[in-house]
């Protein structure tokens, strides 16, 4: 278990890094070392600071889990996920989505956090019923 913190440590030091040298996490080639950005600067800068908030916010509770791996925690975790994914659908920032083919970034993105809280949602109920399923075994 101990390595997938680990893993999720480096993988957001690696972002982390591009970020702080670039403004930005998401590109669309790295052309000899002169990146090419998908989203203009201020969007660019706004998406990829909740990517690496999320990043931060998943290795915060993984490390709690060492301590307490419960329904509630994760119920938690979905929850601020959940919120987060609100906000995110709901911000709008100033920016232009660069063209890359057959899809826009703009389409991606909607469907991508469509997908999310659809599936952060059923784990959430999942938790739910399984917090209420373990009260009943107490009480009894």
């Amino acid at each position: 278990k101990i390595i997938y913190l680990l893993l999720e440590v480096a993988g957001t030091a690696i972002l982390l890094y591009f970020f702080l040298k670039y403004d930005t996490i998401f590109f669309k080639s790295l052309n000899y070392g002169i990146p090419e950005p998908v989203i203009t600067s201020p969007a660019s800068f706004f998406y990829s600071l909740v990517i690496l908030i999320w990043c931060g916010l998943e290795i915060v509770f993984y490390s709690i889990r060492f301590f307490s791996n419960t329904f509630f925690l994760r119920l938690v975790k979905n929850l601020v996920y959940l919120a987060s994914l609100w906000l995110l659908m709901n911000t709008r920032v100033e920016g232009e989505f660069i063209d890359i083919g057959i899809i826009t970034i703009s389409d991606l993105k909607t469907g991508f956090i469509i997908i999310l809280t659809v599936v952060i949602f059923l784990e959430t109920l999942s938790n739910i019923y399984k917090i209420i399923k373990n009260q009943q075994i107490i009480k009894t």
